[in-house]
């Protein structure tokens, strides 16, 4: 299975806000959005498609965080 970009963001999310280094913080981001352009590329997701899946990955992270923290 590959990853989605809902669970790219996700991760990126993660990654950024548990991260002290601004340099970790731009790869998870960097790598983020290279998922989503290649899923774009392939044709496997739309613009509105990608958009949407980072909006609710980021979301999800952040939820986690919030009840968690």
């Amino acid at each position: 299975r590959q990853m989605c970009i809902r669970d790219s963001f996700c991760i990126a999310s993660i990654g950024i806000m548990q991260s002290t280094s601004p340099l970790v913080k731009l790869l998870f981001l960097g790598l983020a959005i290279i998922i989503a352009e290649s899923r774009y590329e392939a044709n496997i997701h739309s613009m509105p498609e990608i958009i949407r899946g980072a909006i609710l990955g980021a979301s999800m992270a952040m939820a986690i965080f919030g009840i968690f923290s």
